[in-house]
């Protein structure tokens, strides 16, 4: 009985169907050369989020970004290298390293350090309670071994050495990324958001170029680094060795946004299915002169893009109109970090404990018509995965359900979600065929070479984006996918 009914409930009507001709002219439009890549705070940024404005208006939307507007601002911060000296001694002997074994990037205009002490700890794992880092110059080395799993990101692990008073945090890398690692930020430096926790100084060396730091200071680094490896609650070893430092850094403030709308449920409109995915890409990414300079990032993320707009359109302007809500957040700066996700998640602009469920759409445009449906998160939020499973073969698509994906899961802006607390997967097609993907990420991703063509294969981004529009619709329907606690009223997630 049951499973008939269970049918009946989502087969989707012919006016939720995507197809491939609908999603062209999005993706055509926003991965143009006239949007010069949609890198943020340029005007592809604005051509790029008055676009996704003005069709979530045509669908029926209304703006749920920052007083009554479209948008949510997101005042970011790039810290471009400029000029930097630095004196290295251990056991009170200079230790002699080159300007290219290393990389200072400051905080503000012009940062000094004087003599701080160096102390080592190990991959940036959490610190144990109470521990403290103050005025110390923190050495970590990036090459984790890939059974710890206590790391975070890269930005989570530098927010924890700052909070506990950390002047400086410097990261060893391996000798091959090292070169390709410095300069690209000398050519474009990292960006944050303003009001991050950033140390006063940061950087990069040479893993070969720590190692002669350690051993200068008669520790073996090797065995600190087996420590380190080893069992949860490594305290960081304080080193007979400083750091003197004379830092000069350009820093650029700019504005940029999240898009923000929501379609207002006819019943439980306090409640919320969510949909994100980020608009921007990389822009000019190619020197003056080149052939192309721009990346256009027709699959990662105009894809994920178009698709947002057509399940806007189709439940906004569909035969039933959701019981929840169902809001939709197109982020800005994912490539730097998810640092539009994390904006929002952090000042949300709805309660983030009305969010009964959140799927992140990016990078659809890889996987052919017919591939299964994978998920980046099974398991991570169990409530999920069986109620998207049960959507995914409602429309006789076929699950993977293995977890492969999931090396995927905290380069993608659902993890920051995660991170608060809120149920966030992201499902679809392009994450079933690791070899196609890897194929995909080793060749045309975050290339000028990732541009629309009129036949670029899109028949596995129609059915990922229908799969999107079934799922707004399942997970809206309180019958089909019940309150969880967390979203009650008077109930904190």
């Amino acid at each position: 009985m049951f499973a008939p009914f269970l049918a009946a409930l989502l087969a989707p009507p012919a006016a939720d169907l995507v197809s491939e001709a609908d999603l062209r002219p999005h993706i055509a439009e926003l991965a143009s050369d006239a949007y010069e890549g949609r890198a943020p705070g340029t005007a592809g940024e604005g051509k790029a989020v008055g676009y996704i404005a003005k069709a979530w208006a045509r669908a029926g939307l209304q703006p749920a970004g920052l007083n009554g507007s479209w948008y949510q601002p997101v005042t970011l911060v790039r810290r471009t290298p400029y000029t930097s000296r630095a004196t290295w001694r251990a056991r009170g002997r200079k230790v002699r390293l080159l300007a290219a074994d290393y990389l200072l990037t400051a905080r503000e205009a012009k940062v000094g350090l004087d003599r701080a002490p160096l102390v080592f700890a190990g991959y940036g794992r959490p610190l144990p309670a109470g521990a403290r880092l103050d005025r110390a110059a923190v050495l970590v080395f990036a090459n984790a071994p890939a059974a710890l799993t206590d790391l975070g990101r890269a930005d989570e692990r530098r927010a924890r050495l700052v909070a506990a008073g950390a002047a400086a945090v410097l990261t060893a890398v391996p000798d091959p990324a090292f070169a390709a690692l410095a300069d690209a930020q000398r050519a474009r430096g990292p960006v944050r958001v303003a009001g991050d926790a950033a140390p006063s100084i940061e950087g990069l060396i040479s893993e070969s170029a720590a190692r002669r730091i350690l051993l200068a200071a008669e520790t073996d680094p090797d065995a600190l680094l087996r420590a380190a490896a080893a069992a949860p609650g490594f305290a960081p070893v304080p080193l007979k060795a400083t750091l003197a430092a004379e830092v000069a850094t350009r820093v650029q403030r700019f504005a940029s946004s999240n898009v923000v709308g929501v379609l207002l449920g006819a019943g439980r409109a306090s409640e919320h299915v969510a949909f994100t995915g980020h608009w921007d890409h990389l822009g000019l990414c190619r020197p003056a002169g080149a052939p192309d300079r721009i990346c256009n990032g027709a699959v990662d993320n105009a894809s994920g893009i178009a698709a947002m707009i057509e399940v806007a359109e189709r439940l906004g302007r569909g035969p039933r109109r959701p019981e929840r809500s169902v809001l939709f957040v197109a982020t800005t700066s994912e490539e730097n970090g998810l640092l539009g996700a994390r904006t929002f998640a952090q000042n949300p602009t709805v309660p983030l404990g009305s969010i009964v469920a959140l799927f992140n759409i990016d990078t659809l445009a890889v996987g052919p018509r017919g591939a299964p449906v994978a998920m980046v998160g099974r398991g991570r939020t169990p409530m999920l995965d069986a109620a998207v499973d049960r959507v995914a073969a409602s429309l006789d698509r076929a699950v993977d359900r293995d977890e492969e994906a999931n090396d995927f899961y905290t380069r993608q802006d659902g993890y920051e979600f995660v991170r608060a607390g809120v149920p966030a997967v992201m499902a679809g097609g392009s994450f079933a065929d690791m070899g196609r993907l890897q194929r995909f990420l080793r060749g045309t991703y975050h290339g000028p070479e990732d541009e629309y063509a009129p036949t670029m294969e899109l028949g596995g981004a129609a059915e990922d984006a229908t799969l999107h529009v079934a799922l707004g619709r399942a997970f809206a329907d309180p019958a089909f996918y019940p309150t969880p606690a967390a979203a009650q009223p008077g109930v904190r997630p």
